[in-house]
C-alpha cells in the first residue's frame, strides 16, 4: 500500500505526487495462509516545478524564451536540455532562438537539479506569419474623391489597428476612406497593420494621381424663343463626351446639338472621360423664352483715370457677351467687348482698360452705356447709358442745343453740380413768350431734356434757362421740312 493506493506483485512502480519521507506497507501472503506485514520508510527527492515563457511570436523575431523554476526543495537546477522542435537544440538556461519558417513547433525543456531529478516540460508553440497587406485604391484622380483601403490577411489572428500615413504624415487610422486632390501629384501611402496575436506589418505604394479632363463649353445661342436650336461643342483632351441637356435628352460626342421644345430654364452639363477613367464636368444653362432684354448701367465714376461702373441684368434671360462704350464729353465714344455671363437679376463690375484725359474736353463729363451684341433690343434704352459731371467751375452747365436747326423735337443736355430745379422759357425774336415750362428737377450730374419745338412757327427763338442764381441763353432756329 503507497499513499492510500493498493498495487499486488513481487514489482510495481509508482510516482509519488510530492517528494519527502513517505511509508511503504508491504502485506506478503504465504501458501499456508500466513500474512505478514512490514513499513519500509522510504525518502522521495522533491522536483524541480517548470513554466515556460516566451517573447516574439511573429515570422521574422527572435523568440526569447525563459523559465519560471521552482527548485529550492531540489537543490536548484543545474543543466537545461531544449528542444525547439525544428532539429535544433540548446543548453541555455533563457535561451534566444530564430525559426526560420512560421509553423506550429513541439517544444521540450528538460530540467536536472541538484538531487538528480529531471523534469521535462512540453509546450505547442506557434510562430505566425506576418499580416499580408494588399492596397486596394479607386481612380485616382483630381476632383474625384480618391477611394483607399487594404486588405490586411492577419495569419492566426484578426486585425487590431490600422496606421495610414501620407508622405510621412499621419492620415487615418480606419481601415478605409476617401481623399480629395485638387492638383496632380504623386504621393506615398504607408500602412501599419496589427494582429491579435501582436505581429505588426508595413507596407507602401506610390500613387500617382492625374489631373481630370476639365471640358470647355462652346454654345449658342444660349436663350430664345421655342423651338430653340442650341448647337453645342466639347473641348477636352478626353476619349468620350456624355452630354445632359436638363431636359431628360442626352447626347454623346465632342460635337452635337439639340432643339428646346418649351419654355423654361435648363441646366446642362458635359462629362468628359479619359481612358484612365478619370472624368470632369462642365455647366451650362439654357433659357427657352421670348426674351425680354433690360440691362441697367449704374455707378459711374472715374477715379484715378480708371472709369468704372455697375451693369444690372433686369432681364428674364442671361446674357453673356456686353459691349460697353464711354465716351468723354463731346469725344468719340470708345468700345470694348466685356465677356461676361450674367443670370436675370445678377449684377457685376466693370472698369474699362482705356484711360480718359479729361483736360481735352471743353465739357467735363463722362457717359457711360452697355449693350447687346446680338440683334435683340433692350426694352428700356433709357437706363442703358449713364452721365456723370467730372468737374464744374460753375453750379450748371448747359450745352448748346442740338440739332440747330431743329424741325420736331430737340435735345438740351444740362450738367449741375447738385440737384435742383429750373424753369425753361422760349422767346420769339420780337419777343413774345412761345413757352414756359414749370419747374423742372435736375438730377446731379448730367441730365438730357427733351424739348418739344414741333408746334413752333419756322423762325429764329431764344432759349433761356432760369435757376435761383443761374440764368443763360441760347439761340435755335425752327423750320418746316418741306
Amino acid at each position: 500500500m503507497i499513499e492510500g493506493f493498493p498495487s499486488w506483485g513481487f514489482e510495481t512502480e509508482y510516482t509519488f505526487s510530492e517528494g519527502g519521507s513517505h511509508d511503504i506497507q508491504l502485506t506478503t501472503t504465504t501458501d499456508q495462509g500466513c500474512v505478514f506485514t512490514t513499513i519500509i520508510p522510504i525518502n522521495v527527492n522533491y522536483s524541480a516545478e517548470v513554466e515556460i515563457d516566451y517573447d516574439g511570436v511573429c515570422a521574422g523575431d527572435l523568440t526569447s524564451f525563459d523559465l519560471t523554476v521552482d527548485d529550492l526543495q531540489a537543490g536548484g537546477a543545474i543543466s537545461y536540455l531544449w528542444d525547439f522542435g525544428d532539429l535544433t537544440n540548446s543548453f541555455d538556461a533563457e535561451p534566444v532562438h530564430f525559426f526560420t519558417e512560421p509553423g506550429n513547433y513541439d517544444l521540450v525543456v528538460e530540467v536536472v537539479t541538484a538531487n538528480g531529478c529531471t523534469t521535462v516540460v512540453e509546450d505547442d508553440f506557434t510562430l505566425f506569419d506576418l499580416p499580408e497587406i494588399t492596397f486596394e485604391f479607386g481612380l485616382t484622380c483630381t476632383g474625384i474623391p480618391v477611394e483607399w483601403s487594404a486588405d490586411v490577411e492577419a495569419n492566426g489572428g484578426d486585425v487590431i489597428s490600422w496606421q495610414w500615413t501620407l508622405d510621412g504624415e499621419s492620415l487615418s487610422s480606419e481601415p478605409n476612406g476617401e481623399l480629395l486632390f485638387d492638383v496632380s501629384s504623386d504621393h506615398l501611402w504607408s500602412l501599419t497593420a496589427a494582429t491579435t496575436n501582436e505581429c505588426v506589418s508595413s507596407s507602401d505604394t506610390l500613387i500617382m494621381i492625374t489631373d481630370s479632363p476639365t471640358p470647355i463649353i462652346e454654345y449658342g445661342p444660349t436663350f430664345g424663343s421655342a423651338p430653340l436650336e442650341v448647337l453645342f461643342a466639347g473641348e477636352s483632351d478626353a476619349n468620350t463626351f456624355a452630354w445632359q441637356f436638363g431636359d431628360g435628352n442626352e447626347s454623346e460626342g465632342a460635337f452635337t446639338s439639340h432643339i428646346y421644345q418649351e419654355d423654361g430654364v435648363y441646366s446642362g452639363s458635359l462629362t468628359a472621360t479619359d481612358e484612365l477613367g478619370c472624368y470632369g464636368s462642365s455647366d451650362f444653362s439654357i433659357q427657352v423664352a421670348d426674351p425680354q432684354i433690360d440691362l441697367v448701367l449704374e455707378l459711374l465714376t472715374m477715379e484715378e483715370g480708371i472709369v468704372s461702373c455697375v451693369v444690372i441684368n433686369e432681364s428674364n434671360v442671361t446674357v453673356s457677351d456686353l459691349k460697353m462704350s464711354w465716351k468723354l464729353s463731346d469725344d468719340a465714344p470708345i468700345s470694348e467687348i466685356w465677356d461676361i455671363t450674367l443670370t436675370s437679376g445678377e449684377s457685376a463690375g466693370y472698369s474699362f482698360t482705356a484711360i480718359p484725359n479729361p483736360q481735352q474736353s471743353a465739357i467735363p463729363f463722362l457717359c457711360a452705356d452697355v449693350q447687346m451684341l446680338d440683334e435683340y433690343t433692350d426694352i428700356n434704352p433709357d437706363n442703358n447709358k449713364q452721365c456723370v459731371a467730372l468737374a464744374l467751375e460753375n453750379s450748371i452747365v448747359v450745352s448748346p442745343p442740338f440739332p440747330n436747326p431743329a424741325h420736331d423735337q430737340m435735345e438740351l443736355t444740362i450738367l449741375v453740380k447738385q440737384s435742383q430745379e429750373i424753369e425753361i422759357e422760349v422767346v420769339s425774336v420780337d419777343g413774345r413768350t412761345a413757352f414756359w415750362s414749370d419747374q423742372v428737377q435736375l438730377n446731379s450730374g448730367y441730365n438730357s431734356l427733351q424739348l418739344d419745338v414741333g408746334f413752333l412757327r419756322s423762325g429764329y427763338y431764344l432759349l433761356h434757362i432760369h435757376s435761383e442764381n443761374f440764368s443763360e441763353t441760347h439761340s435755335f432756329l425752327r423750320w418746316n421740312s418741306p
